[in-house]
């Protein structure tokens, strides 16, 4: 009797402040990354039945709010609870729409990167289909033996 492994669908998606060909050069960035990472895995995940996908969706209301990308709808700060999500004003987006525009930045390993870059991304990926487990944020209130 033939076995064959349940495929497994992995579904990012990017909320996005504009239309994918009208970003601000931080979100184009990120979703570059996105792309090359995603196209690095693609392989090695096939061969484990999991298939990988990424679409940028529109939200219906654009002002204040943070672009952010979801894993399966799981949020990429509940994968890496070891990242810090802020908002910054993104003076690109605020012309681009006239108003005010927050832009997400994450802080990682005390660096704040205004995209995403690769190496986050791949762990988040790699995380959310469980071929890696979280970092965990250090608890700065007990001294680290």
């Amino acid at each position: 009797m033939w076995k064959f492994k349940k495929q497994q669908r992995l579904r990012i998606e990017w909320q996005q402040t504009g239309s994918s060909s009208r970003t601000c050069p931080y979100a184009s960035e990120t979703w570059s990354n996105l792309v090359l990472v995603m196209e690095e895995l693609r392989r090695e995940l096939f061969s484990l039945g999991i298939s990988v996908s990424a679409t940028p969706v529109l939200p219906q209301q654009i002002g204040r709010t943070i672009q952010g990308l979801l894993f399966n709808r799981v949020p990429l700060e509940a994968l890496l609870p070891e990242l810090r999500i802020l908002g910054r004003h993104c003076p690109s987006c605020e012309a681009q729409y006239g108003e005010s525009v927050l832009c997400p930045t994450v802080v990682a390993e005390g660096v704040e990167y205004r995209s995403l870059p690769p190496f986050l991304l791949r762990r988040a990926i790699l995380t959310s289909v469980g071929m890696m487990q979280p970092l965990r944020p250090l608890n700065l209130a007990q001294p680290v033996a």
